[in-house]
């Protein structure tokens, strides 16, 4: 199966679970423009602030996985951007989990399906 129809899938689950649960779920999504790699997310002020007041879960997916990709690319978007999405996570007030995990990118890199290899990172609060 090639990466396009794995991700078609992936969404097709997920968008058909939350039609299951909630019909209307569509109607609660809201985009925001930002950059994972600038103070606040490169989000303004509004939408940071919208997101710290409504936000109840936050799934950080944002990373570059090239092994060649240069220093100056990779460290804002991952450890700077990571941080972000920490301080974010701080100030969100009605966060429902209080923790960041990470799957290590060495077993999705190297094909390995144990999914459920999940390590508890840092608590946020």
């Amino acid at each position: 199966m090639s990466l396009v129809n794995q991700k078609s899938n992936t969404r097709e689950l997920i968008f058909n679970s939350l039609k299951a649960t909630n019909p209307i779920f569509h109607e609660k999504l809201v985009m925001v423009s930002g950059d994972i790699s600038l103070p606040n997310l490169g989000l303004s002020p509004l939408d940071y602030e919208m997101l710290t007041q409504q936000v109840n879960v936050i799934f950080h997916l944002a990373a570059t996985v090239k092994f060649d990709e240069k220093m100056k690319i990779a460290v804002p978007i991952n450890i700077i951007g990571t941080i972000e999405i920490i301080n974010l996570c701080r100030k969100c007030m009605n966060l429902k989990v209080r923790f960041l995990v990470h799957r290590p990118l060495a077993r999705s890199v190297a094909g390995w399906n144990d999914v459920t290899h999940l390590a508890v990172l840092r608590t946020l609060r």
